[in-house]
């Protein structure tokens, strides 16, 4: 089966990226990042919300989790 080709394969220059195709990646990255921050806040609400047993269960002391919770959220 032949298949025509328009342009030549040696001329053949790759084109850039539109501008709003690089802002649209960054927007998607940050709007990723804030909603992983936003599940791990949760989830650590959630814990705190454990009692004495349930948290020897899982392996963590209430000043583990006092820590913890009181790390930054950007730190993950």
């Amino acid at each position: 089966m032949a298949v025509a080709l328009r342009h030549s394969l040696t001329n053949y220059q790759a084109c850039p990226e539109p501008a709003h195709g690089f802002l649209h990646r960054i927007l998607d990255s940050g709007l990723r990042l804030a909603r992983l921050w936003r599940m791990q806040r949760a989830d650590l609400r959630t814990v705190e919300l454990l009692d004495e047993r349930d948290l020897r269960d899982i392996g963590v002391s209430r000043w583990e989790l006092r820590r913890e919770v009181s790390r930054p959220f950007w730190r993950g």
